[in-house]
């Protein structure tokens, strides 16, 4: 089973709110919120993509040779 890393979220009682607000409407739970949020945040400033590309390239490297 792969190991799942923790992250502590400290947010202001505005943002709680808002997050609340959030949950209930889109029938998640607090962490999915985030979770998606900061996926949907990596997605913009294309860091998935940049990720994926730099465990490509030992691969690449090796298929080259």
């Amino acid at each position: 089973m792969p190991r799942k890393n923790i992250v502590r979220v400290v947010l202001s009682k505005e943002q709680e709110d808002i997050l609340a607000k959030l949950c209930l409407r889109l029938g998640t739970s607090k962490s999915e919120a985030i979770r998606m949020a900061l996926m949907a945040y990596c997605k913009e400033l294309s860091l998935m993509r940049e990720a994926l590309h730099r465990k490509k390239q030992p691969n690449e490297e090796n298929a080259q040779l």
